[in-house]
């Protein structure tokens, strides 16, 4: 089955440029020749797998080729963590030595509808992807540091604190992870669609800055009160 034929919904290259450009910018200054995956993946499983330059470049590029393979009936996703330079292949978690950026997945959370307005007071995240909202809501939401860490044992316990905290996928907290880009059509798979999700273009939603690297956190109960990264 080819998704494209059963949607009416079409890519969005703006977001995508807008999602990678928050990702990856940075590396031009702090962390040069660094590269970035993108991976498609059709309702049969096929999977396929492409890297590019952290440029202006390689991101026009990355665009160019995920609204050609959303138009397809793929589903989008991007590595959020930059490849080391060099790296061919399939990343994986030895292959990232850095990250400018904390994030969970609350895709199959209840209460990711009401995440920002109660649950978020003085940390919100620097952007969120909303990835869906039928038949409920679902975000990716992202934490930007103020400065890029390559302190990799300690990044990835500050993931487990936020999955705690927020109960949000326990998957989501490897380096290597991809996440879904927003702009991109989200063609759920036949056993979600039975259970009401449809297609949707997911969104690119900017709420604050960067956090500093360490930073006190005073108004949510059972977060850890002190983040650091060095």
């Amino acid at each position: 089955m080819n998704n494209k034929l059963e949607s009416n919904h079409a890519p969005n290259p703006e977001a995508m440029l807008a999602h990678l450009d928050r990702l990856f910018s940075w590396t031009e200054t702090s962390y040069r020749n660094a590269r970035f995956e993108m991976r498609f993946i059709d309702d049969s499983g096929r999977c396929e797998n492409f890297q590019y330059d952290a440029t202006d470049e390689g991101i026009i590029h990355a665009v160019a080729t995920a609204v050609h393979h959303n138009e397809l009936g793929f589903n989008c996703y991007v590595g959020v963590n930059p490849l080391r330079a060099g790296h061919t292949g399939c990343a994986t978690d030895e292959d990232i030595t850095v990250s400018k950026f904390q994030y969970i997945d609350l895709d199959s959370a209840d209460d990711a509808k009401n995440f920002v307005r109660d649950r978020v007071i003085g940390a919100q995240p620097s952007f969120i992807v909303r990835t869906g909202s039928v038949p409920i809501e679902r975000l990716h939401c992202y934490w930007e540091l103020a400065e890029p860490t390559t302190n990799m044992p300690a990044w990835e316990e500050n993931q487990a604190r936020l999955i705690e905290r927020f109960s949000s996928d326990p998957r989501v907290r490897n380096p290597s992870r991809v996440l879904r880009l927003a702009g991109s059509v989200s063609y759920p798979p036949a056993r979600k669609r039975a259970k009401g999700y449809v297609d949707e273009v997911t969104s690119l939603v900017v709420i604050g800055s960067v956090v500093p690297n360490a930073f006190l956190i005073t108004r949510l109960p059972q977060l850890p009160s002190v983040w650091y990264i060095s």
